[in-house]
This record gives C-alpha cells, sequence and structure tokens, in this order.
C-alpha cells in the first residue's frame, strides 16, 4: 500500500536551502518541523525575503507569503514570524506552537555566541555529540578572554562530552583547562575522574603518588565512585546487567540471549517514544 503524505500548498520543484542548518527543504512541512527542532538558536537569519519568495512561488502559499512579508525587517517579530507559519500549517499542537514561540522569544536578542553555546547545548542535547564539540571549539575561539567563566562552563561541556565518547585523555585536558581558568574544586573533581577511567589502577596509584595536590580530591572521588557504584546496582538497569552476567558467567547462553532480546527490545521502544515526543 502507498503511503499518503498530505501536506499544505504544494511540493516544491526547487528546495530552499536554510543555511544555518545545511538543510535543503522542499515544502511547508519540512519548514516547521525545522522550526520546531531548532528553536533554541533560530535567529532573523531565518526572516528571509527568499524564503517567503519560495513559500509563495515554489509552494503555492501566497496568503502565508503576504503575512509573512509584514514581518521582514522587523527583527524583534521573529517569534511572530514562526508563529505563523506554525499556526497556518497546523503542524504542531496549540500547546507545541506556545512553548516554541516562547523559547524563540527568549533568544531573541541575544548575542551571536550566546546563540552558538545555544545551539551546542542543544545538538548535545539531541545527541549530535560531535556536531555539539564541533560548536562548542567555535564558541571558544569567539570568546573574549576576559569571559572567563563562561570559558571555563564551555570546557566543562567539552569535557564531558568527551568522557561520553570515552575520549577520557581529552576530557582530562578540557577538565584541566577549566580548572586553570577558575580554580573551581569541581573542575578538578572532573579532572581526577577523567585520570581515573583512563588509566589502569596501578597507574592511577602511582599518579596519586606523584601528585600530592590531587590526594585529598581523591579521597573526595572514591566516595562518590562508591556512591555511584551502589546506585546503579540498585538500579532496574545495574539488576539486569547483573542478571545477564550472571546467565553469561554460568554459560547458559540460551537465557543470555533471551534476557539480552528483551532488553535490547525495551531500550529500542524508550528511543521510538523519546523521539516520537521531542516536540
Amino acid at each position: 500500500m502507498t503511503r499518503i503524505i498530505l501536506t499544505t500548498g504544494e511540493l516544491a520543484k526547487k528546495p530552499y536551502r536554510i543555511r544555518r542548518m545545511e538543510r535543503n527543504i522542499w515544502s511547508v512541512e519540512e519548514l516547521c518541523y525545522s522550526l520546531l527542532q531548532s528553536a533554541q538558536f533560530l535567529d532573523t537569519d531565518i526572516m528571509d525575503p527568499e524564503l517567503v519568495r519560495w513559500l509563495d512561488t515554489e509552494c503555492g502559499l501566497k496568503e502565508l507569503a503576504e503575512v509573512l512579508s509584514h514581518y521582514l525587517g522587523h527583527g524583534r517579530q521573529l517569534a511572530e514570524f514562526v508563529n505563523t507559519i506554525l499556526e497556518y500549517t497546523g503542524y504542531a499542537p496549540k500547546e507545541t506552537r506556545a512553548s516554541v514561540r516562547q523559547t524563540v522569544s527568549e533568544g531573541t536578542g541575544l548575542l551571536p555566541v550566546e546563540k552558538r553555546i545555544r545551539n551546542a547545548d542543544y545538538l548535545a542535547g539531541s545527541g549530535r555529540t560531535h556536531e555539539a564539540l564541533r560548536e562548542y571549539d567555535a564558541v571558544l575561539e569567539a570568546l573574549p578572554g576576559a569571559e572567563v567563566q563562561l570559558r571555563a562552563r564551555t570546557l566543562q561541556k567539552e569535557g564531558r562530552l568527551y568522557c561520553g565518547l570515552f575520549l577520557f585523555h581529552m576530557a582530562a585536558e578540557a577538565f584541566y583547562s577549566a580548572y586553570e581558568l577558575t580554580h573551581d574544586p569541581e573542575n578538578y573533581l572532573y579532572y581526577l575522574t577523567a585520570v581515573r577511567l583512563e588509566l589502569p589502577q596501578e597507574e592511577y596509584v602511582r599518579f596519586i603518588s606523584e601528585h600530592p595536590e590531587a590526594y585529598e580530591y581523591s579521597l573526595t572521588l572514591e566516595q562518590r565512585m562508591e556512591e555511584a557504584e551502589k546506585g546503579y546496582a540498585s538500579s532496574t538497569f545495574g539488576k539486569e546487567a547483573a542478571k545477564l552476567k550472571e546467565y553469561l558467567d554460568g554459560d547458559r547462553m540460551t537465557s543470555f540471549e533471551v534476557e539480552l532480546g528483551r532488553v535490547v527490545g525495551e531500550l529500542k521502544q524508550s528511543y521510538r517514544l523519546s523521539r516520537a515526543t521531542a516536540f
């Protein structure tokens, strides 16, 4: 059976390219999806006369284009511009449109570097880790030297992302750079955590002995690690992992495969639900 896709207006013969996202779109629905996806970092670039012309001539949405044309050149009305498109198409529920409108309004007037930080935060939260790291790097390059606190927070965010990629050496460098800027004990603890995760136990103990300043921090770190391990062991996922290990160690492969299939199936379903409700 052929899947029928309903659209508002017409499918364009020529796409419109959203430069900030490096994305070609072929319908107003794709435009709406992009607006929802990027609400956190939209700026006046989207109020493009070429976009309005495209909606008119390519999508046959003359009425919508005429309304949008009145907002052009009025950057303070960015939220109204975006909301008009979403409302006209009925693409999203009223509650979602209201949330997007507020998000865009709050972003109006932000400095370019603040926009990039919001963009990077969004990418990180969406699991697009490598893209987020590139954005954070761009933020660090753009930040004035006097912005010590913001630079340290950005480096800390990078360190966390590197940990998620198991790049503990790079994480340690980011955390230590953040510590050097502010001498915040928390950043040193993050640094030491990355070092502990990177090094074998014997090398880590040697590292502590060679860096006396790390000793007090290491006591706090071990306490946190113990609490984290207890929390994980008592969690649902920790119990499932323990059961899988028990099956594997006992060479009970049938039970292992059945349980693994169930756990993976639940994770897939959870991921699908999270994506379905993202907007």
